[in-house]
């Protein structure tokens, strides 16, 4: 039965993930579009790789919220019916979503860290040992900061794909107006869950040993900071996963939407 589970989800997520190749493939082409032009074309071109470079990784944040709003789509073609007709609950399916549009945050963003470190290579080299010895020590003390920094991005990420989820199946409780009942779902609930995030996050931070009322410094409060990030990247994931059982009880009840 467990078995048989598993297969199940295997095979969901395996169609997202293939509805998703084309939406990667063009992030893993830009990023190649781009590392190309930085090597293969003599001379400076760092303005005209810099910003594309920006883009692009604002493009690999968003990319994965905005092929959330698929879901809606579903009813538009109908197969959201095709859907619901088989027999897996909507936690399933929406796990699968999520955890596929997550992979497909996972593979951009580490193709393109993997990009920057080629981007990055030529100017090392021209680096002497004394720098280069002052560089792998700001990397040392800064690998901790930076993948509690990426995990928070993987929770940030997960609770507005969760949102998504849930304000479009709200939404379509209500046929004749579900689009305006979507956005004002989404962004009461966003708001809703931010003001309990503060109630829960800033009774912690003094206890953290936060100083509320002056600046924090990275440099002089690296385990605060860690302790911060750890924190709201908890609070995140734990949001996320109540907005998708919440998501999961609207699909389950099959409304003829």
């Amino acid at each position: 039965m467990q078995t048989n589970a598993w297969k199940k989800f295997a095979a969901l997520y395996g169609k997202e993930m293939r509805e998703l190749l084309p939406e990667i493939s063009v992030v893993l082409g830009l990023v190649i579009l781009i590392t190309g032009i930085h090597y293969i074309k003599p001379g400076d071109y760092s303005q005209l790789i810099v910003l594309p470079y920006i883009m692009l990784a604002g493009l690999v944040v968003f990319l994965p919220f905005i092929s959330s709003g698929r879901l809606s789509r579903e009813w538009s073609s109908n197969t959201i019916y095709l859907m619901m007709s088989l027999p897996v609950k909507g936690g399933m399916l929406l796990g699968t979503k999520l955890l596929a549009l997550l992979s497909q945050y996972l593979i951009n963003s580490i193709v393109l860290v993997l990009a920057g470190m080629l981007l990055a290579f030529p100017e090392l080299r021209t680096l002497d040992s004394a720098a280069l010895n002052q560089l792998n020590e700001l990397l040392a003390q800064g690998m901790g900061p930076m993948l509690l920094a990426y995990l928070l991005s993987i929770a940030g990420l997960s609770y507005m794909i969760s949102l998504s989820f849930f304000s479009q199946l709200a939404g379509k409780l209500v046929p004749r107006f579900s689009k305006l009942f979507t956005v004002i779902i989404f962004i009461g609930t966003f708001g809703l869950v931010g003001h309990l995030i503060d109630l829960a996050v800033t009774p912690v931070l003094p206890q953290l040993g936060f100083d509320l009322a002056g600046p924090i410094r990275a440099a002089e409060h690296m385990e605060l900071v860690n302790k911060f990030l750890a924190v709201n990247s908890l609070i995140l994931i734990a949001a996320a996963l109540l907005l998708l059982v919440l998501s999961s009880i609207v699909y389950n009840r099959r409304v003829e939407l």
